[in-house]
């Protein structure tokens, strides 16, 4: 081999290794621009993986030697920024921070009448959060009330033979029907709190105050399928028909919505005698509206059983529990301008008593003595610590809570206040 032929080939070898040499560079310098820009993004290990499944092989590389070096620099430039993109965009969604429980625990426990721990049932409370009225176990129709100042204290029979009673909104009287097997049809009585029930002279099959005038009992008559809605005064003077409607079934019990606007009627049907008729499941809700002077009918299924009927506090939603044949409950929400289901929970036991708060926030409810809530807004809400049976639970206000504590078969009252969120 000649000289000139020699020199081109040590050329040709030479070009080969500095190609080579700069390619080892370029793979290098990208491998280290790489490490720097992961290192200061801190790649989790799954970026990590997703990357290097990003990367070309060093074999996939041996077959580019050939290819501009201007190339391969501008691939890795576009790859680490798509890379630092992905994980910068990546690290920018933040999951919704866990929204702080509100815990209610208990606060303190009052001396209780022995008509109520023995088996008695709470059945409400004043707009106060002091006056509760309350029945005794194994009486049907005999109610007490008392004062939560001093419980024993104010423990007073108020009523007997009551088919319900509701508190005039400033805590000052109770409302109610009541039913002796003396009479025919029922009679409406006011309960002065602290006193025994007197009769207004006026035939009801259902009662309840207007929540928008002070003083003003509203209630039912009905003759067939005529109901008549009625005004009087808690002086019993000044009676007056306000709307008159259709209905097919027996008027057992009612509730206005907190504007006054609707009334929610449980009433039932059937062949037997009004006393056991008004003494019987409710099985059917019907809606009066007042502005519009109409009324419907809620559907709900056959045979099923309807019972505690509340108002959502500032809404058009109504609460009801049903019972189906099989002895399954429910809570069920509506809203009645929309006819729009709310929502609907599933009891796992018995139902012992439920109360809205006053901001219309969360109803709270016990299944079979445990205490339980459900929130339309805001905070969830737990009860720590409590290990009786829960029963009966009422708001007082938005911070406190009254219920049956029932330990070997004695029940106390306890009081709940909301902690601090954690």
């Amino acid at each position: 081999m000649n000289e000139p032929e020699r020199g081109e080939q040590e050329n040709a070898h030479n070009d080969s290794n500095q190609s080579q040499d700069s390619t080892d560079m370029i793979e290098a310098h990208i491998s280290k621009v790489l490490h720097d820009r992961a290192y200061r993004v801190q790649f989790t290990p799954r970026h990590r993986a997703e990357l290097m499944q990003r990367l070309p092989s060093r074999r996939q590389l041996s077959f580019r030697n050939t290819l501009i070096p201007a190339f391969s620099v501008t691939a890795a430039f576009l790859l680490i920024l798509s890379v630092a993109t992905y994980i910068l965009i990546t690290q920018t969604i933040h999951q919704p921070a866990p929204i702080a429980s509100t815990i209610f625990v208990t606060n303190k426990t009052y001396n209780t009448p022995s008509e109520l721990s023995l088996g008695g049932q709470l059945v409400s409370l004043d707009t106060s959060g002091q006056h509760i009225v309350y029945g005794v176990a194994n009486q049907a129709g005999v109610m007490y009330t008392t004062n939560l100042v001093d419980p024993l204290k104010y423990n007073q029979l108020a009523m007997r033979y009551a088919l319900d009673a509701t508190w005039e909104p400033d805590g000052s009287e109770l409302v109610t029907t009541i039913y002796p097997q003396s009479v025919v049809t029922p009679l409406l009585a006011l309960v002065p709190t602290g006193q025994f029930m007197h009769t207004l002279g006026k035939e009801a099959l259902a009662a309840s105050w207007l929540p928008t005038s002070t003083q003003t009992i509203t209630y039912i008559t009905q003759v067939g399928e005529q109901a008549t809605l009625w005004e009087i005064g808690s002086d019993g003077k000044n009676a007056h028909a306000i709307g008159t409607m259709i209905l097919p079934s027996l008027t057992q019990h009612f509730n206005w919505s907190s504007d006054g606007r609707y009334l929610a009627i449980l009433a039932t049907g059937g062949s037997a005698s009004p006393h056991v008729l008004l003494q019987s499941p409710s099985t059917a809700i019907y809606i009066f509206d007042k502005q519009t002077a109409s009324i419907k009918k809620l559907v709900l299924p056959v045979d099923a059983s309807v019972t505690n009927a509340l108002w959502v506090p500032g809404k058009d939603s109504l609460t009801y529990v049903m019972t189906d044949v099989h002895g399954h409950s429910t809570i069920n929400a509506i809203t009645v301008s929309t006819q729009k289901a709310l929502f609907t929970i599933a009891l796992k036991r018995q139902l012992q008593g439920m109360s809205w708060s006053q901001d219309g926030r969360a109803l709270i409810y016990s299944d079979g003595g445990v205490l339980q809530s459900h929130v339309l807004h805001g905070s969830p809400i737990q009860f720590a610590n409590i290990h009786a049976i829960a029963s009966y639970p009422l708001w007082q206000d938005n911070q406190h809570i009254l219920y049956l504590s029932i330990t070997n078969n004695i029940g106390q009252l306890t009081q709940l206040v909301a902690s601090a969120n954690h």
